[in-house]
Order: structure tokens, then sequence, then C-alpha cells
């Protein structure tokens, strides 16, 4: 009886904002009336505020209607940025919001949400050096050439002398630049905010993205990606790619997912302006979202996608973190967790919980006192596919206020609950709870693993956290974008070689797709940091080379921050060889060439995806799938390899014609081998069963109307 006393005594308090709107998203109605009661206290961090000329702006995307006039939401003040069809994404007064969520012309805004860094021999591990000599069968190197690498990151160096080219260190290969952060200059063409420098005498003068960055994330990813210097071994993936950089600010809107796609659009508008393949890598995420593919940022970012646009992106840091609990179930069933903060000063959080499409759910809130095992405060339950918006004042076992946001949303029609925590005590032995109640289907609840986690407290009934699901929105739920995971490739950080790093974010998404599509290289690697006295005061240095009296350095860092630019240097190198590859296809050829071994067990699965990244093999499929109107001209009319190790020796033709035989030969001249091949077809391989031959050299040759080559080969058992 005690109990319902208290949960009808709260209600009374709870008040339903005036500032709620049914074209609001939940987290949007969350900031808004937070914003509202809290206005002049710093959420900055929190939701990402940015000034314009004394305004407090925030990024959106917005839905329009099918009749909608741009002219009447810019008449409120909103800046759009990009147009994605019946979504575009703006800079919107936060004066205004409520008016602009008013107009006929909107049909769902969508604040941007925070993002993240996710940083926490590889070359040789995936066989990239093959691919960086051009070893056979190849006739050729591939370095990226006439293919653009986007980096969206934040830390930059412009000049650091592994983005210069190779040969002459004088020719910048960063060919455009994005300051999001930027304020006094001129913005790209079709953007607002920010600052673009075009020139190579404008970026280098730049020098810097923000003098004060003490990390330089940036600029290590970016070395992974495309790093250029031969004085050291740590040469990027792909360095004669050219680099488009796109900069954002952990404490600024510019942070927040709506600004990423802005710089994916600029960076694939500008690859589109040259006729050049492209490649964008994101080394960001969170876990604000429903993990399956349809937030808009998802979307977005797929229709974004296609030949010569690729997408790749971390899939996350949360592998041992507990970052997510899920259950199915029943009637009169529960799914209890409690909320547990990173920095007990700071009890700030924010739960995000999903249902299953067309069906609903109760969530409520409460402070649970472990002695008594009792609700001692609670919301009452709080039906999760009713349009409202609430705020708490929580006044018992605790203090503070919480905001809790409900929708069915529109893309998924699943029940959709954001709750805001902001607690300034919580008494000694009480936890902050959330029960989720319902008669079927399965509930996901993730935390935002920034500033709060999820708990069992050794409580009965109560779930801990875990990492399933742990793959993020941004780089690990797309529908098209390759999500990486990480594995160990140096020990400095512990760890045996070859293992999946214990960082690594776990599949599936919500909807069930396993992720991530592969894993590179992630603990540990060494590139590129800036110069910067905070950067080289705090780094772990792997080395540092001083040209023309200038220092630049080099340093370890780990994370599917640093396994994600790997692949996006490799897929750079596959572009090179087919500017036309799309996202679909980069799948298929990892799913037939990724290693596979004693660590990655059987795959696909959600913690390899298809195995580890093999760019050399991966390089070759994509040449034997690559139409002949879109392949790189080879100088070479075969290619085979020179070492054959299973007794089958496969030949690619780069070229058609007739009357093909295949011989082979031992030192002594003898004819061991022959084969009437006949008519072939450019891009066709061919195989040679040598398994009743002994280990040795034989030299093969090749002969057709037009065709006329020899070429040697080892054979081993």
């Amino acid at each position: 009886m005690k109990k319902s006393f208290l949960c009808i005594a709260t209600l009374l308090f709870a008040l339903t904002l005036f500032s709620q709107s049914p074209k609001m998203s939940p987290y949007t109605n969350n900031f808004i009336s937070s914003y509202k009661m809290q206005k002049g206290k710093s959420l900055n961090k929190i939701y990402g505020i940015k000034t314009i000329n004394q305004a407090d702006y925030i990024s959106a995307y917005i839905y329009l209607s099918p009749e909608a006039i741009i002219e009447n939401l810019e008449a409120e003040g909103v800046i759009v940025d990009a147009d994605f069809g019946r979504i575009i994404s703006v800079k919107l007064p936060v004066s205004c919001l409520e008016k602009v969520a008013a107009l006929n012309d909107v049909e769902r805004i969508e604040m941007g949400t925070p993002v993240y860094t996710k940083m926490s021999n590889a070359r040789l591990g995936s066989n990239v050096d093959k691919v960086y000599s051009g070893e056979a069968p190849l006739s050729m190197p591939f370095r990226g050439k006439d293919v653009v690498i986007g980096i969206i990151d934040y830390g930059f160096q412009y000049d650091h002398i592994t983005f210069f080219d190779a040969e002459t260190r004088s020719d910048l290969r960063i060919k455009r630049v994005w300051n999001q952060n930027a304020t006094g200059g001129t913005p790209p063409v079709g953007f607002s905010g920010g600052r673009e420098y075009k020139t190579q005498e404008e970026i280098l003068a730049a020098k810097y993205d923000d003098s004060t960055d003490d990390i330089g994330h940036g600029t290590h990813v970016a070395g992974i990606a495309t790093g250029a210097f031969t004085g050291n071994v740590y040469r990027g993936v792909a360095p004669e790619a050219d680099v488009a950089l796109v900069s954002y600010k952990m404490d600024d809107s510019s942070s927040s997912n709506v600004s990423i796609s802005n710089g994916i659009k600029y960076i694939y508008d500008y690859a589109t302006s040259v006729n050049k393949p492209c490649v964008v890598n994101m080394s960001l995420g969170m876990h604000l979202g429903p993990h399956d593919g349809t937030s808009t940022f998802d979307v977005v970012c797929d229709q974004m996608q296609g030949e010569g646009k690729l997408l790749v992106g971390s899939a996350g840091n949360e592998g041992a973190d507990k970052v997510h609990v899920e259950k199915t179930l029943a009637e009169g069933d529960s799914l209890k967790t409690f909320v547990s903060f990173y920095e007990p000063s700071v009890r700030y959080g924010m739960i995000d919980i999903w249902g299953e499409a067309d069906k609903t759910f109760t969530v409520r809130c409460v402070v649970f006192k472990k002695s008594t095992g009792e609700e001692i405060w609670s919301t009452g339950d709080l039906r999760a596919t009713v349009k409202r918006t609430s705020f708490f004042d929580i006044t018992s076992g605790a203090e503070g206020r919480i905001w809790v946001s409900r929708e069915r949303n529109a893309n998924n029609r699943k029940g959709n609950v954001v709750v805001t925590i902001q607690l300034n005590s919580l008494t000694s032995g009480n936890y902050f709870g959330i029960v989720v109640g319902g008669n079927e289907g399965s509930v996901h609840i993730w935390a935002d693993d920034q500033y709060s986690y999820l708990a069992s407290n050794n409580v009965a009934g109560w779930m801990a956290g875990n990492s399933s699901c742990s793959v993020g929105e941004i780089g690990g739920t797309g529908k098209r974008i390759i999500s990486v995971g990480a594995w160990v490739t140096n020990t400095r950080y512990g760890q045996s070689k070859g293992q999946l790093a214990s960082f690594s974010s776990r599949g599936p998404t919500a909807d069930g797709r396993i992720k991530p599509e592969t894993t590179a290289p992630g603990k540990v690697l060494a590139s590129s940091v800036p110069n910067l006295p905070a950067v080289v005061q705090g780094m772990d240095e792997a080395t540092n080379t001083s040209i023309n009296g200038v220092k630049y350095y080099w340093a370890y860092m780990q994370g599917t921050s640093m396994s994600s630019p790997f692949v996006t240097g490799v897929l750079a190198t596959w572009l090179q060889a087919d500017k036309n590859l799309t996202p679909e296809r980069v799948r298929d050829v990892l799913a037939t060439t990724s290693i596979k071994d004693s660590y990655t067990g059987t795959v696909p699965n959600n913690l390899w995806g298809a195995g580890k990244i093999d760019a050399f093999n991966g390089l070759l499929e994509v040449i034997r799938q690559t139409p002949i109107e879109y392949t790189y001209t080879y100088p070479e009319k075969l290619l085979l390899y020179p070492t054959v190790t299973d007794g089958h020796c496969e030949v690619l033709c780069t070229q058609s014609d007739e009357n093909m035989v295949m011989t082979v030969y031992n030192l002594n001249g003898q004819m061991v081998y022959r084969k009437n091949v006949g008519k072939i077809f450019a891009k066709e391989t061919l195989t040679m069963d040598l398994s009743g031959l002994a280990e040795g050299v034989y030299m093969v040759k090749i002969n057709g109307n037009t065709l006329s080559e020899t070429k040697r080969i080892l054979l081993q058992k």
C-alpha cells in the first residue's frame, strides 16, 4: 500500500511539459525541456549547442512534408546545410524550435546526438605489404592512386610530413579541408558554418584544426589510412591517395551525427567534382539509436553510398563494457536493470530503450533501496508508445531530476523511450533503476556508455549490462557501411597476437544482422600525431624525426578508431583497381577472402564478421570480378601466384584469347603437364591441378592465338 501511495504522490508532481511536440523525437523533447529549465547552465557537452550571432543553435534532421516550402523554414531562422530528399540537415535556433515544429512543412525534427571517438607489424598480418609492393600475381603496386580518402575526425596537423608525397615531400596530398569549428572564414558551397581550405597554401597556413588539442586522434587515424613518409616503418596503407578532411569538435554541436553526415556529403561531392572514387572513414560512435539501421543517420548514409562511394566505420570499443541488456518479455514479466555512473560526482546519464515493431511496453524509473528491497521512489508505469514528454523531480532516496520522452518511431514502428538523468545526490545503498514491463516481444536497453552503464549491483532479479549488440550507431549499424572490429598485432598493451582485441564491440544489430563486417589491426598501432606540446607530453611515443628544422612525431594508440582507417586504406587500394566498387561487392569480397584461423573460429560471426581482412587476396578478387571496362590497365596479360602450396595453380587472364594451351615443364625441360583450354574470356581464372608433381621449381607456358607467356612457379607441399 505504501508503495502505491508513493507512485501516486510522485505522479502528482510529474509535469507533462508544455514544450512537448508530437513532431519532435524523444531526444529533442528532452533537450528543449531541460534547456528551458536550466537555461544559463552549460549543456554544450551533453547536447551540443552552438552559438551563432549570440543565439543558441542546434544541429538537426528535419523530415519535410510532400508540399514543403523551404523558404518557410528559413523565415524562422533555419539554416539548411544538406538536402537528402525528404530529409534535410539544418542548424536551427533553439528559440524557434517549437515554432518550426508547428509548421505544416515539417513532419519531424530529430536533434543531432553527440558522437565520440573510438580510441582505446599490422601491414604484414593483413598482407598489405604485398599490395604496396605489387607482389605477383599483381603486375604493379596498388597504393590508392587516383582515389580520395576522406577522414572525419578531430586533432589534425595538416602539414605533418606523412601527408606529403613520398618522393619529393613537396606536394601536399590533402586537397580539401572543412574545419566545421573554425570561425571567420568561408564555408563550403552549399553548407553553413566552419571554414573551407581549398589550396595547398591555405591548408599549410592553417597548420592545425585546433592548436590546443592534446590527443591528435585525427592525425593518427589519417596516418594509418594514408601516411606516406618512408623514413620509418609507420607508413599508411594507401600512401598515394588524395585526402579530404572534415574536422569536428567534441564540445561543439558539430560533433553531432547531423554534422557528420554533412561531412560525408562534402567529401563525396569533392570526389565527384574531380571524377575520383572515394572511401570515407569515421572512427566515431554512440549508443543513442535503434541499432537496426533505421536511424535517420543510417538512412541518409545508405542513400549516399554506391558505386565508387564507400563508407567505413568503427564497430566500437564497448566489447568489455556493460552497455546493453535485452530480454524477451512474457505475460507479467519484466526487465530490471540499474543505471550506474562512471563518475560518481557527475551522475548524468542517457538511457535509450527500444521495443519491437507494432508492440508496446511500459517503463518505470525508480530509486531502489537495497537493504529493504523496496522502490522508495517511482515514476509509475509509462506506456512507451504514447507520445509524451515528462519530467520528474526526485526527492526521496536521491535528489535530482529526470526527463522521460516516449513515442512510436515512424521509421521502424518501434516503441522508444529516452530517459535523461541528472542526479545531484544518491543516498548510499540506493540505486537508480529502470523497470520495463510488457506482455510480448523483445526489449533492448542501451546506456550512453560515456557517462553511464548498466549493472545488477548483485541484486537478485536485476540484470547486469553486457556487450552483446554493442556495435555502435554511426559506425556499426548501417546496412551499407563497412563496420570494422579490431584484433591484436602488437602486445604492447597486453593480450596475445592474433586475438580479438578485448575492447572490440560485438554484434548483432537489433534486427539480427551480423556485425562487424570484418576486423583489422587495432591493438596496437603506431601512426603520426601532431607536434603540439600537449600531444607530445601525453603520448606513448614510437619515434620522431626532424626535417628542415621541424620535428614530427609518431605514437602508439589502440581502438577500433585504428582498425577502421586500416580498412579504409585497404578499400582505397581496391578502388584503384575498380573505381565502381560498391558496398555490396566489398562484403562479397570480404566473405570470400578474409583470413580465417584458430582465433576467428567459424565465420561469419558477431565477433569477427567475415574474419581478418586480407588486403592482397581481396584485391585479387576485386580484379577478378571487375568488368574489363572498369579495370585499371595492367601491363601484363597473365597473373598467377609464384608459389603453389595446395597443388592447384590459378592463372588470371586479363584479356580474351582462343586456342589456349597451358603446359608445365620441369627444369630439365621435360613437359610434366598439359591442358587444352580453348577459348577464354577477359578476367577468367584458369586452374591447373599439379598435385601429382614433386616439389620444386617449374616453368609454366601459356599460348593462344595472340598470347604467349612463360612464368616461373615454386611448387610446395
